[in-house]
């Protein structure tokens, strides 16, 4: 079974009912993806996979780094032109 949200933040009524998800997807600038780690990776399952898109290939350092250091892998990357979309997995222990 598959049961999605589509929500403009973290402030959407569905993060407050089901705190943690396997997969979050978000198709929005380097910027806001940079702000949003530490919320995006709180409501991640350990082992639970990111898809951050939206984001220019020379912004991709800015928003691994900001990713990384919270404990988030990289286990794929799309690169279409100027644009990538970055697939990064949450640790199961630790962070």
């Amino acid at each position: 079974r598959i049961h999605y949200a589509v929500a403009a933040g973290f402030d959407h009524p569905v993060f407050h009912s089901q705190s943690k998800f396997n997969l979050v997807f978000a198709n929005i600038l380097a910027r806001p993806l940079v702000a949003l780690a530490g919320k995006m990776l709180a409501h991640t399952k350990p082992g639970g996979y990111m898809i951050l898109s939206g984001l220019l290939t020379r912004q991709e350092k800015m928003v691994l780094l900001a990713y990384r250091i919270r404990g988030a892998k990289l286990v794929h990357r799309v690169r279409r032109g100027d644009w990538s979309a970055l697939v990064l997995q949450k640790p199961y222990c630790g962070r």
